[in-house]
């Protein structure tokens, strides 16, 4: 029987993460050049990490919902949840069960406004 220890599961998970914050560096530079291609890797790092913090805390665990979300960060800001009533009133809603369903609305939402304002 293969068995596994807890310092070769620490070990996976600890790679897994690294090569998500990479994707999410790289997401960043591909898809909002404006306001990363200016900053060194270290501060959008530290930026990416914050904001993966914030998107699982909220029950965003899915790779693509944690990058919209940071997406949304960049739009917004860091916690633009906090700011934006629209966005706290979404994360609160009782009908929108899953997170892949918050995270569509809140989406959906932020694209309204962003047309709103342009």
């Amino acid at each position: 029987m293969l068995k596994i220890r807890i310092e070769q599961l620490s070990e996976f998970e600890d790679g897994m993460r690294r090569d998500l914050l990479r994707r999410m560096l790289l997401y960043l530079r591909e898809y909002f050049p404006e306001c990363c291609d200016e900053k060194e890797d270290a501060v959008l790092q530290d930026f990416v990490e914050a904001s993966l913090m914030r998107a699982t805390e909220l029950g965003f665990y899915f790779e693509q919902e944690v990058l919209k979300y940071l997406g949304l960060e960049v739009i917004y800001g860091a916690g633009f949840y906090n700011k934006y009533k629209w966005a706290s009133e979404i994360l609160v809603r009782e009908d929108l069960f899953y997170p892949e369903d918050k995270m569509e609305a809140l989406y959906d939402v932020a694209i309204k406004h962003l047309k709103a304002e342009a």
